[in-house]
């Protein structure tokens, strides 16, 4: 049972991400079947919600007991994995005539309703530089930037919760993370495109730190995060 403080963040997430999601500029009608766009997007969303709540029930019993963040990740990932079919399956019927391309360009508005830009192209998604002034000040104007940035760490740890997990490397803090609830969940679901959008949330966490450098890698640990 969520806390009445989680299930507000998990309301609100759902939310924002609703209002992020712009449905239209991938489902784009053709003059010939023109139809009524905010329909379409209350559709759409209405079966967003279907199917993440779906993916939510399937996935949810594995996560750990004791951690309310864990349902709060799992949300957001299944919100984002069941726009990405929604839109797709939207797209394969006759009246918006696309011809390819139609996974990337999908995963594009997808990661925009993230706060990540994921271009079309195909190019390595980042996500919006939320925190470089934050980070960057708090750098600065630290008299112990050490103890600063062991506390950021912890904080991320934090709000990663148990269904995440990072072990301590060289130089401190640098962190490896060597289990992550996003990349386990699309893999299991055979989804491994929308990975790098939830790896550019993870390094926009740090972004603006003058030390911290960002490694992922498909083969073994999850990804790396550097601070040298």
């Amino acid at each position: 049972m969520l806390s009445k403080a989680a299930k507000k963040v998990s309301q609100s997430q759902r939310s924002a991400f609703f209002a992020l999601l712009r449905t239209h500029d991938f489902l784009v009608p053709t003059s010939a079947h023109a139809s009524d766009q905010k329909e379409l997007a209350k559709r759409v969303a209405e079966d967003v919600a279907e199917e993440a709540d779906a993916l939510i029930a399937r996935y949810r019993p594995a996560l750990p007991v004791a951690c309310e963040r864990a349902p709060v990740h799992l949300q957001m990932a299944s919100l984002a994995l069941g726009a990405q079919r929604t839109l797709l399956r939207e797209a394969d019927k006759e009246a918006f005539g696309w011809t390819g391309g139609e996974q990337l360009r999908a995963r594009s508005v997808v990661a925009g309703a993230l706060g990540v830009v994921a271009a079309p192209d195909g190019s390595t998604p980042y996500g919006a530089p939320v925190m470089w002034l934050p980070n960057r000040m708090a750098h600065t104007f630290s008299w112990n930037k050490a103890a600063t940035l062991e506390r950021m760490v912890d904080n991320f740890q934090a709000d990663l919760g148990l269904a995440f997990e990072l072990e301590q490397i060289e130089p401190a803090p640098s962190r490896r993370m060597v289990r992550c609830l996003y990349t386990d969940f699309f893999r299991a679901e055979g989804e491994p495109l929308l990975i790098p959008v939830f790896r550019a949330l993870h390094e926009a966490t740090f972004k603006g730190v003058p030390s911290f450098s960002f490694e992922t890698s498909d083969e073994g640990p999850d990804c790396t995060f550097w601070f040298k």
